[in-house]
């Protein structure tokens, strides 16, 4: 449940979102694809993440899956595709990638070494979050320049990796 604590959506597929095989409008395009929306009789690329996060284009819509309470948390969900979410009840969620808005994917991290905010030998997840969090000045600036916005489902068993097999700790390898 949203509250003053949990105000960051974790948001589920939107029925609006399609995924355009291109393939059969000419042979240069076989295997491509574009998602989208439609809008009247217009084809439109789904809402990046600025529209979503900032102008809140999705709220209302009962897509939400759960209320988390720090931006990081749902930025670093995005790019792991997969987590455990501990309820206040005491239950857990398991969330896995669902889609995502068709944008292409920026590493917030390599975005925060071109500008400086930190060193590539102090790059990693903590050094990420750690910086961030004593410069909230920039924490929209740095996630908003990845325009890519995942959108999660729920699972009965996870993590559960891209091809939708059971990760197996210490022994899975990310292939991306």
């Amino acid at each position: 449940t949203r509250d003053e604590t949990f105000k960051y959506p974790l948001y589920r597929s939107p029925e609006d979102l399609i995924r355009i095989d291109l393939s059969p409008f000419s042979e240069k395009f076989k295997g491509e694809s574009i998602v989208a929306r439609i809008e009247g009789k217009k084809v439109q690329p789904y809402y990046s993440k600025h529209q979503i996060d900032a102008e809140k284009v999705l709220e209302g819509k009962a897509l939400e899956i759960a209320w988390l309470k720090d931006r990081l948390d749902v930025a670093f969900l995005h790019i792991q595709g997969s987590g455990r979410l501990r309820l206040r009840d005491g239950n857990e969620l398991l969330v896995n990638y669902q889609a995502s808005n068709g944008r292409p994917y920026r590493s917030i991290g390599r975005y925060m070494i071109e500008k400086g905010f930190v060193g590539r030998e102090e790059m990693s997840m903590q050094g990420i979050r750690k910086y961030l969090t004593d410069h909230p000045e920039v924490l929209d600036e740095v996630l908003n320049s990845n325009p890519s916005y995942v959108f999660f489902r729920q699972v009965e068993k996870g993590p559960l990796g891209s091809l939708g097999t059971l990760l197996t700790p210490g022994r899975s390898l990310a292939l991306d």
